[in-house]
């Protein structure tokens, strides 16, 4: 009975978080200055909580992108939220692997390894 319940649960957390990702892929898309946004419009009792965890991102990232949102979420007040696709590969800081081998000579420590590289 205890892992039925469980089971259930476990069960519901996922169908939620499904059910939440899936509703952002209907959402209007529009770019601008190169990245893409969400248009987003304001359900009753929705607040920033429920936003962030929809849509990935903190409430802060939220008002940084819509001033008018600082004083708190109206209904039907129309949102820009950030995806997570770059439209500009620019955006993104390409990522630098460089390794090298170095041997350890008697008398080195990390401190004059860090100095020397």
């Amino acid at each position: 009975m205890k892992y039925t319940r469980i089971t259930i649960a476990l069960l519901f957390c996922f169908a939620f978080t499904f059910l939440l990702s899936a509703q952002t892929e209907n959402l209007q898309t529009k770019i601008i200055d190169g990245k893409e946004f969400y248009i987003y419009k304001v359900k009753p009792s929705e607040g920033f909580y429920i936003l962030s965890h929809k849509f990935g991102i903190s409430q802060e990232e939220i008002i940084r992108y819509n001033p008018a949102a600082k004083n708190g979420l109206k209904k039907g007040q129309l949102l820009m939220i950030p995806t997570n696709k770059g439209v500009n590969k620019q955006d993104s800081e390409p990522e630098i692997e460089s390794t090298f081998e170095h041997t350890i000579v008697r008398g080195e420590s990390l401190y004059s390894i860090s100095k020397t590289y």
